[in-house]
């Protein structure tokens, strides 16, 4: 053959292998080029995840904000004085814990997105879901404590931030869900979308290439061999060296491309797929390549270090973050326990890694090893909210954490994540206010309300269970008044503990002891008979009997009566069965005190006065819930001007025939059956609805409201007295507030604590029965009154008796010293009020002046009869 021919032939052939060789450099090139791009993408975490520049530039610097408007809040919040302040800073606690709550649940969105903690699709909307929760219940605590700030004194700091904390929560939640829907996006990652969308199409198509070259030089071989054939008759001899040196080339040239290109990049296209499954895959050392692969093994191994780089920040995160982190498989076996963890339950993570999560849980020791697991999970799964945990520290000491539990596949194996809180200090201020609510003050007992609460309680079970074995004692101190009024508050506060601590050394651990308020405590026996009642009520009035009092170095005599009734089968309810215990102790003092007294069947001829009582307190209930009750207003004037200055508001009951029934003819049923409450706040809405009344009318006038003993220091009455102001649009200034002095130096500090919450509303105090005590002028200082009503059996007769008259002038001057406004109180003829001008008292009430009726301005009168 000619190489005419022979050049033909390879003609046909190379240029097609030329072409894919010269498409293979350029797709060479584009690689390496979108791999520094690549690289340039994972440099950067903005880059990486557009989301992060929003969490960054938006939620970070939210939450720094936030915190730093809400520590000046709670700075701000300690400077105001009383309830309010007190008020203000719990509302500020509640909302940084639900502010960390929240802060809390956008972590764990993060770190759950890269997957590290379970199933994206099932953790992320819950996520979201929490964030959303705790985000509403800032906003919320917000509202109410910005409310709270406008209404203290001295809150414009306080406001201000509270303001500004409203503005960055919105803007941290705004932030937030931009981030969100960048994270759930297809282009969360732009590296991984770029690796998919130009990295691997660049891959396949040089493969591809690869694969047309090696057909090619087959082709290309097998062509040659075929020539060699045709041409083989003639020149068989001559160019079979030839043949063989070519096939030799080819050969070299075939595993050359084999080596240096082709084995390359089928070990980068393994190590990317080992990366992608997260599995371990090492590189074998390559020391044939061409430039093209080295490079290409260089950005692989740059992509690795930042993947690794990646891993080593979210390990990070779970190392520093501030909630405890508990992650164990399917056995129970911990895994996981990071610092946060550590420290919470003091325990390092090599003690509890590899053991199960039974040496974290030792609330029950009956509980088997193989349902801790359960406890724990079932514990902390109960939906978005986290469920509370009491532990034992190694030292003995209980405390309290709250734990959430979620799940996660990994490599085809159930995990359980649990995030874990200390709590403690929550749960004891929420024990420590309900003992407050259920504990009286001065003796450490528990009050009324818990004992009508667990009295209600008993005579259920005993009607359900037909087993009526209790009794109920009825202790009323004697000779206690004369104690407190001769010897002072003090005097009487010591008696009253002093005799506390004698019942309480006494009685049994089964029974019930209460402070039902002054001098009178009850027990409630369970499971005795009548006998043994009386033998334990006997204890109890011989070791007070005989118990000595000092004060001053004199000896005080105080001793006891004690009523005492038996639950009975006919027994109608708890207010019957006080009536037999209260029926009882009062015969006993009638039979001469220091006794004890059983109530029994001979006493059914006092039954019709029981039956009285009970009578007018189911009147009483009729009367609120049917409105039956009608309120009467006297004026209150100027002394030295004939102007009204405000109305007292004073209370009727309707009788059954239309009668009106004065105040002690059923004050003393309310006051026994706990219906005081209740009346004064039906007086409180009647009076403000009837003040938005007169103002739509254009007649702007005060109202003075008396608050009984069982109101005060109750700040439910005080919430209802702000609420209904705000309902009805009602300027504070248009109310005062009557207490009796009597009821203010029995309680000085709840009483204090009260009036200044209602002065820190806008309304004004008042002290009634002024002077009828014997410790007045030592408390007076101590109480914020605005008025001091001065009691009107020193201003009845002040024309006829200068020692009356030498009181007043005492009591006016003194209260003047103070800043306070004085009211004289029974003013029933002309003299008197000239002598009360002269003496510089401030306003005048009484008969002379005005009676009480209905209407403001009219002397209405209807028939009034009291009940005995």
């Amino acid at each position: 053959m000619s190489n005419k021919f022979k050049q033909g032939k390879t003609i046909s052939l190379y240029p097609n292998i030329k072409k894919y060789a010269s498409e293979l450099g350029v797709a060479l090139e584009l690689l390496k080029a979108d791999t520094n791009k690549l690289l340039e993408m994972q440099n950067s975490s903005r880059t990486r995840y557009p989301a992060v520049s929003v969490l960054l530039d938006v939620v970070q610097p939210a939450n720094r904000y936030f915190k730093d408007q809400l520590e000046l809040a709670r700075d701000e919040a300690r400077d105001i004085p009383g309830v309010n302040g007190y008020r203000l800073l719990k509302k500020l606690d509640e909302i940084r814990y639900a502010w960390a709550k929240r802060v809390s649940e956008v972590r764990l969105f993060v770190a759950n997105r890269s997957g590290t903690f379970g199933d994206q699709d099932k953790v992320l909307p819950g996520n979201v879901t929490s964030e959303g929760i705790y985000a509403d219940r800032v906003e919320s605590l917000l509202n109410d404590a910005r409310d709270m700030a406008r209404s203290a004194e001295r809150a414009i700091v306080l406001t201000s931030a509270i303001n500004e904390m409203i503005s960055s929560s919105k803007r941290y939640g705004n932030g937030f869900k931009k981030a969100v829907s960048s994270f759930i996006g297809k282009d969360w990652r732009t590296d991984v979308r770029f690796l998919e969308l130009k990295i691997e199409p660049q891959l396949n198509k040089n493969l591809r290439l690869l694969n047309a070259i090696e057909v090619g030089l087959s082709a290309q071989m097998e062509q040659r061999m075929h020539d060699s054939v045709e041409t083989t008759e003639a020149v068989s001899s001559y160019i079979w060296w030839f043949i063989s040196a070519v096939y030799l080339l080819l050969l070299l040239a075939y595993l050359a491309f084999e080596k240096t290109i082709r084995q390359p990049l089928i070990e980068v296209a393994r190590a990317l797929e080992a990366q992608a499954n997260d599995e371990d895959y090492s590189m074998p050392c390559l020391h044939y390549s061409v430039t093209e692969s080295d490079v290409l093994i260089d950005a692989f191994n740059n992509m690795k270090e930042q993947v690794n780089s990646r891993q080593l920040r979210l390990e990070s995160i779970l190392l520093n973050a501030g909630e405890g982190i508990v992650i164990s498989d399917q056995q129970g076996t911990i895994q996981t326990f990071n610092p946060a963890a550590e420290k919470l339950f003091n325990l390092c993570s090599e003690e509890v890694c590899g053991r199960h999560v039974s040496v974290l849980l030792n609330e029950h020791d009956n509980i088997k090893e193989q349902d801790w697991l359960s406890l724990w999970v079932d514990k902390g799964s109960s939906g978005s909210v986290p469920q509370e945990v009491k532990l034992i520290r190694p030292s003995g000491e209980p405390f309290y954490i709250s734990v959430k539990t979620s799940t996660m596949l990994h490599q085809g194996e159930k995990h359980y994540i649990s995030v874990v809180m200390d709590v403690t200090e929550t749960r004891v201020l929420t024990d420590r206010l309900q003992n407050l609510a259920d504990m009286d003050s001065l003796t450490s007992l528990h009050n009324r309300r818990y004992f009508t609460e667990e009295l209600d309680r008993l005579v259920e079970r005993s009607i359900r269970s037909k087993n009526y074995s209790n009794a109920l004692l009825f202790i009323d101190l004697d000779n206690f008044k004369f104690v407190n009024d001769t010897h002072g508050h003090h005097a009487g506060d010591r008696v009253l503990v002093e005799v506390s601590n004698i019942l309480k050394a006494k009685v049994r651990r089964s029974d019930l002891l209460s402070r039902l308020g002054g001098d009178e405590f009850s027990i409630i026996l369970y499971d005795v008979d009548e006998q043994q009642a009386i033998d334990i009520a006997s204890k109890y009035q011989y070791q007070i009997a005989n118990f000595t009092f000092f004060e001053q170095g004199r000896v005080l005599d105080v001793g006891c009566t004690i009523g005492v009734a038996m639950m009975n089968e006919a027994l109608k309810g708890r207010d019957e069965f006080i009536m037999q215990a209260d029926f009882a102790c009062q015969l006993a003092k009638r039979m001469g005190r220091n006794q004890v007294y059983l109530y029994s069947q001979e006493d059914n001829h006092s039954k019709d006065k029981m039956l009285g009582y009970m009578g007018v307190a189911q009147s009483i209930k009729d009367a609120l819930r049917n409105d039956s009750f009608r309120l009467f207003m006297q004026p209150i004037k100027h002394a030295n001007r004939d102007s009204v200055f405000c109305y007292e508001v004073l209370l009727r009951m309707e009788g059954d025939k239309g009668e009106l029934i004065l105040p002690y003819g059923f004050m003393p049923s309310a006051e026994r059956f706990d219906l005081m409450k209740q009346i004064d706040l039906w007086v409180i809405n009647k009076s403000i609805r009837l003040l938005s009344e007169y103002q739509k009318k254009g007649v702007n006038v005060i109202f003075s409201i008396n608050l009984s003993s069982q109101s005060i220091g109750d700040f439910s009455i005080a919430n209802e007295i702000e609420d209904t102001l705000s309902l009805y649009n009602i300027s504070p200034a248009n109310l005062i507030f009557e207490i009796t002095e009597s009821v203010a130096i029995s309680n000085m500090k709840k009483a204090s604590h009260f009036l200044q919450f209602l002065r820190g509303l806008g309304c004004r105090t008042a002290l009634d029965d002024f002077g009828a005590g014997y410790s007045s002028y030592a408390y007076l200082k101590d109480l914020p009154a605005d008025f001091v009503k001065i009691d009107g059996a020193f201003v009845q007769n002040l024309d006829k008796n200068s020692l009356n008259l030498a009181m007043v002038k005492s009591m006016n001057e003194i209260a003047h010293i103070m800043g306070k406004q004085t009211i004289a109180e029974f003013v029933e003829s002309e003299d008197v009020l000239k002598i009360l001008n002269d003496i510089g008292v401030d306003c005048v009430q009484g008969f002379h002046l005005g009676k009480p009726s209905e209407t403001i301005g009219e002397q209405k009168t209807g028939m009034v009869i009291p009940i005995r």
